[in-house]
């Protein structure tokens, strides 16, 4: 699914681990000329009995991301190495 919040693009999905979900999002900017194929990728978050939750989950997790960090992705937008020293933050 992919949806846009305040510049971001996020697409969100889920991947059955057995008898749970566990939910991922990727977090991209709406595409300008200077930035161009630049995402952040969650990796798996928490699982859950259902794909409803950890797509509910998912969601909720990438606009929390994008509200924490958009002040860094905008510095990010105008650099070639990613700030970030850390891969993915499961909540």
């Amino acid at each position: 699914m992919q949806i846009q919040q305040g510049g971001f693009n996020i697409d969100y999905a889920t991947v059955r681990v057995g008898a749970a979900f566990l939910g991922q999002a990727t977090i991209s900017r709406v595409p300008s000329e200077e930035e161009q194929g630049k995402a952040f990728e969650s990796g798996y978050l928490r699982s859950f009995p259902t794909e409803a939750q950890a797509l509910g989950y998912a969601r909720l997790w990438a606009e929390m991301w994008c509200d924490e960090n958009r002040e860094e992705w905008e510095r990010y937008a105008t650099e070639t190495v990613c700030p970030y020293p850390w891969g993915a933050r499961n909540a």
